[in-house]
């Protein structure tokens, strides 16, 4: 039986639920320190959005067939977009703001997320060309 290529997404769908799930708590983290509260934060934000955007890049190669070249910016694109979503979601929220600085820093977790991505693949490449392994 053919695996059916939506199930691709599933991961992706699982982590925007965990983000809603976390933007829809009033304060999810009370830290008192305030420059501690700032850092473990944005954070939060920046590596929750590098995930994103990897799963969305994982599921538009495999559901819809695209290149790395394509998959990139789309999954980006999406990213970024969620996490303007979610800003306008947490503004509704009793406790919470909205904040563009943290969709900037979301976007910027999502592309450092891809770039991660595409040099561990580069290294992959590098060492399948040489034979190099990292159990050598």
């Amino acid at each position: 039986m053919a695996r059916k290529k939506w199930v691709s997404w599933i991961p992706a769908i699982v982590w925007m639920g965990l983000i809603f799930y976390v933007s829809s708590l009033p304060n999810p983290m009370p830290i008192h320190e305030r420059l501690l509260n700032l850092v473990v934060k944005k954070s939060g934000h920046f590596v929750g959005y590098g995930i994103l955007a990897i799963l969305y890049r994982l599921a538009l190669i495999e559901h819809q067939g695209i290149e790395e070249s394509e998959a990139v910016p789309w999954s980006w694109g999406l990213a970024l977009f969620y996490a303007a979503t979610d800003e306008f979601h947490q503004s509704m929220v009793p406790g919470r703001h909205s904040s563009a600085l943290d969709v900037m820093i979301d976007g910027a977790g999502a592309l450092a997320g891809l770039w991660a991505v595409h040099r561990i693949r580069l290294s992959k490449q590098a060492q399948g060309a040489t034979g190099a392994t990292f159990d050598e």
